[in-house]
């Protein structure tokens, strides 16, 4: 597996045979919160549930968890992440706690990824073979 980074400054994987990466080369973490997060408002729900299907870095799900918080949403939300590559899920552990990236410019960051972290480090761990 390829590391690289993005044009927004966030790190990506690819896996060796194959051409295509994880997210797109103009931004990993700017795709999750255009794409995925801002695209679907996660914000207004109350109580949210999300469904990360191939969830690879966890990038859309810590996306929309930011954005649920930045826009004064404090209600409980609820995230299931799927996952079929145990490796992608070893290699979000050698990432930072705190993603940075580039948004219009501006420095900006992830600070809730560690708890992603964690709870991939946990299911790691716990040796959980699903099939």
């Amino acid at each position: 597996m390829q590391q690289f980074l993005t044009d927004d400054g966030s790190i990506t994987f690819r896996q060796a045979n194959h051409l295509e990466p994880y997210h797109t080369k103009a931004g990993a973490v700017t795709e999750a919160f255009e794409k995925h997060s801002r695209a679907l408002k996660v914000w207004e729900k109350d109580n949210p549930i999300i469904f990360d299907v191939c969830s690879g870095l966890a990038y859309n799900a810590a996306a929309a968890l930011e954005d649920i918080r930045a826009h004064g949403n404090h209600s409980l939300v609820t995230m299931y992440l799927f996952e079929n590559d145990r490796e992608i899920l070893e290699r979000c552990l050698e990432l930072p706690d705190i993603i940075e990236y580039t948004h219009n410019g501006i420095p900006t960051k992830i600070t809730c990824y560690t708890h992603f972290k964690d709870a991939i480090r946990e299911y790691l761990d716990a040796g959980i073979k699903v099939y």
